[in-house]
């Protein structure tokens, strides 16, 4: 007799990561259900999967904020763990808006938290960023053992959250990690492009597509970057 497939909450689903990583557990013979405000997201890419997959995958449409239609979510669906990918991610909006980010990225993880372990679920993977280490001082490559030192409300609002799901993974029998997220490039579609004005790779090609030469920060990049650099203006 087989096992029933395991069923995951991805929060973020339908965006640029969110759906890549559903795309990928629904190839593995495991369930997702997608929790996006559409915010950021596209509808597009889970229909996609839906055609992909030949498969029903249920998009609830709330704010991670939105704590009772979160907890409904995984009560009516039987959510074996949670992605959590779900986010606002602009590292100039952030100083604008630090309260915002703060409450986004911070408070509502915290919360979404609690209510994981009431419900006795086990399993949570966090998407955090490269945005915690700063601007450290040295050109070496980073390790994830490197000091971390958020220069952005985002990147503080990102390292406070991994404190809190440490604290959740701390609790013995569960599971998971935070992933400190550079920049991710790639698609595994063209339905599931990155569509984000503030990642790199969009940035670098729609400058290109407009025949202009995209901004470099930073003038103590070693030669080998440079030359990747130069190559891609």
């Amino acid at each position: 007799m087989s096992s029933t497939p395991q069923t995951w909450l991805i929060t973020g689903g339908a965006g640029y990561i969110g759906a890549h990583i559903a795309d990928e557990f629904l190839s593995n013979g495991k369930k997702v259900v997608i929790y996006d405000s559409l915010y950021q997201g596209l509808e597009s890419r889970i229909q996609y999967l839906r055609t992909k997959h030949d498969t029903h995958i249920p998009l609830i449409i709330a704010d991670i904020r939105d704590l009772a239609t979160f907890e409904q979510t995984l009560k009516e669906h039987n959510i074996y763990g949670i992605i959590h990918t779900a986010a606002l991610k602009a590292v100039a909006e952030s100083v604008e808006k630090p309260d915002e980010y703060m409450d986004v990225n911070f408070h509502a993880t915290v919360a979404i938290l609690e209510i994981a372990k009431s419900n006795k679920i086990k399993n949570f993977i966090f998407a955090s960023t490269a945005a915690v280490y700063g601007s450290p001082d040295s050109t070496e490559l980073i390790k994830e053992s490197d000091p971390t030192n958020p220069v952005s409300p985002y990147g503080e609002s990102k390292l406070l959250a991994e404190g809190a799901v440490n604290e959740f993974l701390s609790i013995p029998g569960n599971k998971g990690s935070s992933l400190r997220f550079f920049n991710v490039i790639g698609t595994a579609s063209q339905e599931l492009l990155d569509n984000s004005r503030e990642n790199l790779v969009p940035i670098v090609i729609n400058a290109l597509q407009l025949n202009q030469s995209p901004t470099i920060f930073g003038g103590g990049l070693p030669n080998s970057r440079w030359h990747l650099y130069s190559r891609l203006c």
